[in-house]
């Protein structure tokens, strides 16, 4: 029997966190595996995954990887998103 609803949002990460620490330990693993440089930069790969969140027009994983984005070292010249959220 469910006796907590979880609802998934921005902070979904928090969530999983508190209510799994392994599945959690897991994600992590595999956002480094897979933003992490190797053969393309983590900007470029963040900017390829901004873009496939864009094309269904989710907002919020777009901030996200902008931020993310901009704190790897891309500029808005280089994002060129509307930035009025």
């Amino acid at each position: 029997m469910i006796k907590e609803v979880i609802i998934l949002g921005e902070s979904y990460l928090k969530t999983i966190e508190k209510f799994d620490p392994e599945l959690f330990k897991n994600v992590e693993a595999t956002q480094r595996l897979v933003l992490g440089d190797g053969a393309l930069s983590r900007k470029v790969k963040l900017m390829m995954a901004m873009a496939l969140d864009a094309s269904p027009g989710t907002v919020k994983g777009v901030k996200s990887l902008t931020l993310q984005a901009m704190k790897a070292g891309d500029t808005k010249g280089k994002i060129n998103v509307d930035y009025s959220w």
